[in-house]
């Protein structure tokens, strides 16, 4: 169904023009105010956009000032209600008395501000007006210290210039270091890629140092040793850089603070974070308790120690803990009910499913509390019985969740998979047209993703060609940006197709390159790796830095180009940190090609502990070992486990693509 073309479908196209750049967003701005000016039904607040944006137009893209300044007054003078506005329009009579201050540079500022005005954020309205107060006080140090704040927000670069020449005008005000801190944490981290931050992290070393210092100096709060441990906790995962002793020095920076201030809980927080990341478990635990004691409905930290236990290996324990704090809170129901909701999430994310389905009863059994304030437990319950393929059961879970909410686009998409699993492929389709329909009511959007959800969705439900299908309308309709094409990859991928897999990413890379996130180069850089191209995998793998799989796969793909005993114990080293289960498949298969394949059984145990599946490595150890009963004996255990219904040759060239070795060679 096509779009009604009124003035907001205008002015929202503008918007994303305006976004991009692009000059023909004033066509389309000029056609909403058309629009809205013979609708008597347009809104205020759409007419006042629309001037905004013609303002911005104007004045950024088209740099015609005069009409710039035109839409700039016609919005000012529709919001006569707002002080700040009021103050704005003084100050704009003052300046227009004086036109050599009124030039191109103050034009573009306040085009970057206009929107901050807009959202009536008083502080940042107040920074935008003295942009122009400067022309006329250029040693005014608080002004450089309110604009450095607005950038910061914004997280322009500007606001270091502007907060160092706050500093040098008034070098004693402990505010301006605080900002100055903040402004390079940010910059420090909004960067993901390793090699940079390490010459970020380098470049402003000694001046955050020198900023801390220079701040405690002037008057040591608990709130500067606070900033100095995050700053130490922040470099953490960068440890061994620069130094050895990140998490100690965030601790002693931790305990100053707590001394100054030991009723502030987010100081807790804090120092429990650094030490749960040494594995320093007991005293985190400690932390988050003192935290908890400080600000008992703080229901994350509850989340918190529960996965504590977890990770220390006591499962029981941490589902005991957040069961004992549902108890202690049965005077406070919206709390209670909370926890429930963290306790469930911990369960299904353990894969606990006996437990996640035990607790929903629980809750869907109490009288006392009502259907709708339970809504949480119905749907973990339905997802549990999705999980296990009683589809049925699950519709039956989901029609109820529909009837306590009926305007829930999720649950008729959710419906939709579900139907389309057992083969009812027209009522799935009438599912997701009433899912699109309330998606577009319940926010206020056409569902303009509506191709890639459904792609999305069949995607979840392992229909891959369906998935295609609907990620291929999103791609032609230019849906999404690039997800689509993420997605498509994706798929490649787990169907074992790098072929097609890096084609696609050399078509979203030539459309979207300035939009491709990290994701994207782990994805090629997997798609390179199956087609034993090391070097380029490695090159795309090292730019998402935090993708642990990915750490395992550049050491497995330096092996496979010789550095062979330098890879194994990066591998190993990276397994004893993080217990990565693809570590130890490559260890598997590392420890078999070296014949030591009481080791690479022993490994196929260790990564069954963690609830993977080995009989497919177990049954190529076994080959090469020479015994063919027990191959043969896993390979037809792999088959029956196989969701894909492959036949034993098809999987073993699956187990060959992705681990790189021969089964029968």
């Amino acid at each position: 169904m096509a779009k009604k073309q009124d003035a907001q479908y205008f002015y929202d196209e503008g918007v994303w023009r305006y976004d991009k750049g692009l000059k023909s967003a004033v066509n389309y701005f000029e056609k909403a105010r058309e629009l809205a000016e013979k609708d008597e039904n347009t809104t205020l607040e759409l007419f006042e956009n629309i001037n905004v944006g013609l303002f911005c137009c104007y004045g950024k893209i088209l740099k015609v000032y005069k009409k710039a300044l035109f839409y700039l007054n016609k919005h000012l003078d529709s919001n006569l209600l707002n002080e700040e506005i009021k103050k704005a329009i003084d100050l704009r009579t003052k300046i227009q008395q004086e036109p050599e201050i009124y030039n191109e540079q103050t034009l573009l500022k306040i085009a970057n501000n206009i929107r901050v005005m807009q959202k009536e954020d008083d502080n940042l309205t107040l920074a935008y007006m003295k942009y122009y107060i400067l022309a006329q006080n250029p040693n005014c140090d608080e002004i450089f210290y309110l604009c450095a704040g607005y950038h910061y927000k914004k997280h322009n670069y500007d606001a270091e210039r502007n907060i160092k020449e706050a500093i040098k005008l008034n070098p004693k005000k402990q505010e301006y270091y605080d900002l100055y801190f903040d402004i390079i944490w940010h910059i420090i981290s909004d960067c993901e890629d390793e090699k940079e931050s390490k010459k970020i992290i380098k470049k402003y070393d000694s001046k955050i140092r020198e900023i801390l210092n220079k701040s405690i100096f002037i008057k040591p709060t608990a709130l500067n040793y606070l900033n100095l441990a995050n700053y130490y906790s922040l470099i953490l995962p960068f440890q061994n850089i620069y130094y050895p002793d990140f998490a100690k020095e965030a601790i002693k920076a931790l305990d100053k603070s707590i001394e100054l201030d030991d009723r502030n809980s987010y100081i807790f927080d804090r120092r429990a974070y650094v030490k749960s990341e040494i594995k320093d478990y007991d005293g985190a635990i400690q932390d988050y308790e003192k935290s908890l004691e400080l600000y008992p409905l703080e229901r994350h930290n509850y989340e918190f120690i529960a996965n504590i236990y977890i990770q220390k290996g006591e499962k029981e324990k941490g589902y005991q803990y957040i069961e004992n704090a549902i108890n202690k809170f049965s005077d406070n129901m919206d709390f209670q009910l909370q926890l429930y909701d963290l306790k469930l999430n911990i369960e299904y994310n353990n894969k606990d499913s006996d437990r996640v389905l035990s607790d929903c009863q629980k809750l869907i059994d109490n009288k006392e509390i009502s259907d709708t304030d339970k809504y949480f437990a119905y749907t973990f319950k339905a997802y549990e019985l999705w999980k296990a393929g009683k589809y049925e059961d699950a519709i039956e879970i989901i029609d109820f969740c529909i009837k306590l909410k009926p305007n829930s686009s999720q649950n008729y998409y959710d419906k939709a998979i579900l139907l389309n699993n057992i083969k009812k492929y027209i009522e799935a389709s009438d599912c997701f047209e009433i899912g699109d329909k309330l998606y577009k009511e319940e926010y206020n959007a056409e569902p303009d993703i509506n191709n890639f959800c459904k792609g999305y969705c069949y995607e979840i439900a392992k229909q891959y060609a369906l998935a295609l299908k609907f990620y291929n309308k999103a791609i032609k309709n230019k849906e999404d940006s690039w997800y689509p094409y993420r997605n498509k990859i994706g798929i490649f991928l787990g169907e074992i197709k790098p072929h097609l897999a890096l084609k696609w990413c050399e078509r979203a890379e030539k459309l979207y390159k300035k939009e491709l996130d990290n994701g994207y180069y782990a994805n090629k850089g997997i798609a390179l790796f199956y087609l034993r191209d090391y070097k380029n995998a490695i090159k795309n793998l090292k730019k998402y830095p935090k993708y642990k799989d990915g750490k395992v796969l550049i050491a497995y793909c330096k092996y496979l180009l010789g550095d062979k005993e330098k890879a194994l114990k990066e591998i190993e080293k990276i397994y004893d940190k993080d217990k990565i289960d693809v570590a130890l498949c490559c260890l598997a298969v590392i420890y078999t090609s070296k014949k030591e394949f009481e080791k690479a059984l022993k490994t196929c145990d260790e990564i069954q502990k963690q609830d993977s599946d080995t009989d497919i490595i177990r049954a190529y150890i076994y080959k090469k070992m020479c015994d063919i009963s027990n191959s043969e004996k896993y390979l037809t255990l792999a088959v029956e486990k196989d969701e894909k219904k492959r036949t034993k040759e098809k999987l073993i060239k699956v187990f060959e693509y992705s681990s790189q070795v021969k089964f029968d060679e």
